[in-house]
């Protein structure tokens, strides 16, 4: 696999007390928090912990929004931008770019499956963490770097809501 980008792990973990997901890649950390998370209150500090969106930042600088629409089964990633963009990610497909991809669940994790042209290639590893919510890209696709950050975090979203009430 050649670019840099698959030189870069990328880690995402929730703090389920603290109510965020950090994000490491390389050098940089980035947080991802759910929907309400600046609110005050009980009932504020209940929904977040049951809340499908969650907002991604790198600083106090706002990244992303990703959200799980259950009523079509996929999450979308809109990124912060003049013109936000929509991804739509089914949990087993998604595009990107003028890019097909699979994401193939394994015993330990999930692996992404390039599957462009016909011709399908393991492009992207994934290991879950067996004591915490968390996931860790060994490799990624080049070409992915613009989204591998949200996609983890809908991963360890998935595996928070699978915890709490079974698969979704």
């Amino acid at each position: 696999m050649d670019g840099d980008a698959s030189l870069i792990k990328l880690f995402a973990r929730a703090k389920v007390l603290d109510n965020y997901i950090l994000v490491k890649e390389g050098g940089r950390e980035f947080r991802a928090r759910p929907l309400g998370w600046d609110k005050k209150g009980f009932v504020a500090k209940l929904r977040m912990q049951f809340t499908l969106t969650y907002f991604l930042y790198e600083n106090d600088k706002l990244l992303s929004k990703i959200r799980y629409d259950d009523v079509r089964d996929l999450f979308i990633i809109e990124k912060n931008e003049v013109n936000p963009v929509e991804i739509f990610i089914k949990p087993s497909q998604f595009s990107f770019g003028r890019r097909k991809y699979r994401i193939e669940n394994t015993f330990r994790g999930i692996e992404i499956i390039d599957a462009t042209e016909g011709v399908e290639t393991v492009a992207g590893i994934a290991k879950f963490g067996f004591t915490s919510y968390s996931i860790e890209f060994e490799i990624y696709p080049p070409g992915l770097e613009e989204v591998i950050k949200e996609i983890a975090v809908m991963y360890v979203v998935k595996r928070i809501v699978w915890s709490m009430i079974g698969p979704i």
